[in-house]
């Protein structure tokens, strides 16, 4: 019996250290933590609470998912190669789809009205606006949030030999950099996804009689693509605020917008809407022209939103300036103002605008 049992225990050794060597390893793959660091050296006034990384699997597979903090943080990843996107999860309006795929995830904002830019107007109805003959309607969406992030390639995560990749260290300059480091940290560069736009309309009519204001600014883009950072070329218009200053007879306003794609040859057009009392009642009514109180003062800021007289031109960073041609209609407009069309605040709008 005893000649028996020690070859057995041989043999149960010799099994034991082939799995340990070969099957072990098939089965349990080997993961490293990444340390991700962000360097804010593009967005130093940034100031996300958060940051949320996807890495997708270049063999396919689910994408692995983190929150981080402002500053990074650890990622466990399996061996293995990775494309990666980042931007900030404090988003309240932004919206995020196709988020499965590098190549599809984009962000976007909701279907809005065209008096949202007013705190407390109902988002439950949407519209579509016709800005004049040439164009089709475009559908109005709500700004989003700013936005921060940027984008890694060419990742190659090994718990032996480190982690490579490929990155973008400076803002509007697509120089990229490889780094190469046995260390498992990768550091990236967050810059703005989003623009800032401001504007100022000045020496507008019969201001006094307008409880409150909105604006809204049409041919802009409601979607950006992540993994290239391209524009969707879809026009819309994007309800925005009206903050007014009564003394000056102005309004002033700052929104987020993903920018306009320049292939789109429509022009940008603001419009200015106003809280009118008429027979005891108070609704919204677009301004219109001093000169034909009868017709939507769509004002034509192009050159501005591109930026056409600027020598140095900054797409992030958009000011547009009004300067007369906006009226508001008066509270007792008379027969001569019946043809000034309202907004009908919670029903579908369709507006044809005459060049």
């Amino acid at each position: 019996m005893k000649k028996f049992i020690i070859p057995f225990i041989y043999i149960c050794v010799a099994f034991a250290i082939a799995c340990e060597h070969k099957d072990l390893c098939i089965h349990h793959p080997h993961k490293s933590k990444v340390k991700v660091v962000f360097d804010w050296k593009n967005a130093p006034e940034a100031n996300p609470k958060g940051m949320g990384i996807w890495f997708y699997p270049v063999e396919g597979g689910q994408p692995v998912y983190r929150d981080l903090k402002r500053e990074g943080g650890i990622v466990e990843l399996v061996d293995g190669s990775y494309t990666a996107i980042c931007y900030n999860n404090d988003y309240e309006a932004t919206r995020i789809k196709g988020s499965k795929s590098f190549d599809t995830h984009a962000l976007y904002t909701r279907d809005g009205h065209i008096t949202e830019g007013v705190y407390g107007t109902s988002p439950a109805a949407t519209s579509r606006v016709k800005v004049d003959e040439s164009t089709t309607e475009q559908k109005v969406v709500i700004t989003p949030d700013q936005m921060w992030g940027c984008n890694a390639f060419n990742i190659t995560v090994s718990l032996e030999d480190g982690v490579k990749y490929t990155c973008y260290p400076e803002e509007d300059e697509y120089r990229e950099m490889e780094v190469i480091t046995k260390e498992h940290i990768i550091t990236l560069y967050p810059a703005e996804l989003t623009c800032t736009y401001t504007y100022e309309a000045n020496n507008i009519i019969n201001m006094e009689d307008a409880s409150q204001m909105c604006a809204a600014l049409s041919g802009m883009s409601g979607e950006l693509q992540l993994g290239n950072e391209e524009l969707n070329k879809e026009l819309v218009i994007l309800p925005v605020e009206a903050i007014m200053d009564r003394e000056n007879n102005r309004v002033t306003g700052k929104f987020y917008t993903f920018g306009h794609h320049e292939e789109n040859i429509d022009p940008h057009k603001m419009v200015f809407i106003a809280w009118v009392t008429i027979n005891g009642t108070t609704d919204p009514y677009f301004c219109v022209r001093p000169e034909n109180i009868s017709e939507i003062a769509w004002i034509d800021v192009t050159d501005q939103v591109h930026q056409e007289k600027m020598e140095v031109k900054n797409k992030r960073r958009v000011h547009i300036i009004i300067d007369g041609g906006i009226q508001v209609i008066e509270n007792d407009p008379g027969d001569g103002m019946f043809g000034t069309p309202t907004v009908d605040g919670w029903q579908e709008v369709n507006v044809d605008i005459p060049m």
